[in-house]
């Protein structure tokens, strides 16, 4: 293909090339495969070897990959079918996987608990199973959804930052620090109680977590008013 267009205007400049070579389509066709490249790797290009007219010595030119190169994942839609009966197992996949769904069903209790104390540090932790078969991710995101059914993140992220917030992988736990959240839960009739838990850089990596339903646990320090 390219060949045949030696010496004509798609090999004028980039511009013109670009509208005739749009690029490559690399897909993994086995069964549960997963394929990781590299494109912005020193080794990573794509090169062009020709001749002058009249010179024997073959030369070559080099396209980076990486830079302003465009480059987009396309993942396959999952069955929710392939997801083993309910268990203590909760399942969070990157490459538009799954995310876990988290509610306060006792909400009145705990607010109820709660009166008469001013609360200081409230955090959350998840603790995952070990897997052998995939890596468990690096940092999961903690986001809730709005009453419009908007997924946005929590305040104790926008406002105290992701230091603050935590969500990193220590000795199999997840913990996230979601005091400003919780007290706005407590405090605010129209707040939404649904959260998410889903894979952070999810298009990027093929890591797959599998929560403990049985080890989720709640630490609320207040002070008596």
């Amino acid at each position: 293909m390219l060949i045949d267009e030696t010496g004509g205007s798609a090999m004028v400049d980039d511009v013109a090339f670009l509208e005739f070579f749009k690029g490559f389509y690399v897909e993994a066709t086995a069964s549960n495969t997963i394929l990781y490249l590299n494109p912005t790797a020193d080794k990573s290009r794509f090169s062009i070897y020709y001749h002058e007219v009249g010179i024997d010595t073959a030369v070559s030119f080099d396209f980076e990959l990486g830079g302003d190169a465009a480059r987009i994942n396309l993942f396959n839609k999952k069955d929710t079918n392939d997801i083993p009966p309910a268990g203590n197992e909760i399942f969070i996949q990157s490459m538009s996987g799954y995310k876990a769904e988290f509610d306060f069903t006792n909400l009145e209790n705990i607010q109820t608990e709660c009166i008469g104390k001013a609360i200081n540090r409230v955090t959350i932790d998840f603790e995952a199973f070990e897997n052998s078969d995939y890596p468990l991710h690096e940092k999961l995101y903690l986001v809730r959804e709005t009453n419009e059914g908007t997924i946005v993140f929590l305040t104790d992220f926008t406002i105290e930052g992701d230091e603050h917030f935590g969500g990193d992988l220590n000795n199999n736990i997840y913990s996230f620090n979601i005091t400003r959240y919780f007290v706005q839960l407590l405090t605010n009739d129209q707040y939404t109680n649904k959260l998410y838990v889903l894979p952070v850089l999810g298009s990027a990596n093929a890591n797959r977590t599998i929560l403990n339903k049985s080890k989720i646990s709640i630490n609320i320090i207040y002070t008596e008013i």
